[in-house]
């Protein structure tokens, strides 16, 4: 779990350093509107909900986030799992033994100076994912907005085989999901998205 309770939502800096990523920054700064209006044209939060295998081939566990976009009178809601060294970052901020956790990236040991400098490596990178969030979670948004809708067609493009019950299953997941975004962005919008 978070170090802290971490529960955060949208705001300009966010925004900005998102933007840096985009092909088309004004275009993704019109997609988030005035977020100092009262109500907000959108609204992004994401609440920390644990860590666990996320992904059925997981072997580790990851971060988990459950991510709520409200806009235009719609909201959705689901889950994002982080990387798994943006996990073992986050475990490892204010642990006693966070430099087990951080050598096993590693393979060393560190001297008490040498502790303390991974200390502050590991604290400014945990900085940077929660500054971040809003980056990869658009990213995610991103690669998961488009879905064939046909399950030959999922399965040629992204090589699974046609006689799979877990592509099926995939197929389907991947759909459900496309269909979710779709309720609340538009196809005109997206190509502004980071990827």
């Amino acid at each position: 779990m978070f170090a802290e309770k971490w529960t955060s939502s949208i705001s300009e800096k966010s925004i900005e350093k998102t933007c840096e990523y985009s092909d088309n920054p004004d275009k993704l700064k019109a997609f988030f509107g005035n977020i100092n209006l009262n109500p907000k044209p959108i609204e992004i939060e994401y609440v920390s909900t644990g860590i666990r295998k996320y992904f059925p081939e997981d072997k580790e566990n990851r971060q988990t986030i459950l991510v709520k976009i409200t806009r235009e009178g719609k909201e959705i809601e689901f889950q994002y799992g982080m990387s798994i060294y943006d996990t073992e970052t986050i475990q490892a901020v204010g642990q006693d033994d966070y430099y087990r956790k951080w050598t096993k990236y590693y393979g060393k040991k560190y001297s008490p100076d040498e502790s303390s400098k991974q200390q502050k490596i590991i604290e400014n990178d945990y900085k940077k994912i929660k500054e971040n969030v809003l980056y990869s979670i658009l990213c995610c948004i991103h690669s998961e907005f488009y879905c064939p809708p046909i399950f030959e067609e999922f399965c040629s493009e992204f090589g699974y085989d046609t006689d799979s019950r877990k592509a099926f299953d995939t197929w389907q997941n991947c759909l459900k999901q496309s269909n979710l975004l779709h309720r609340i962005i538009k196809e005109t919008e997206i190509e502004s998205f980071p990827s």
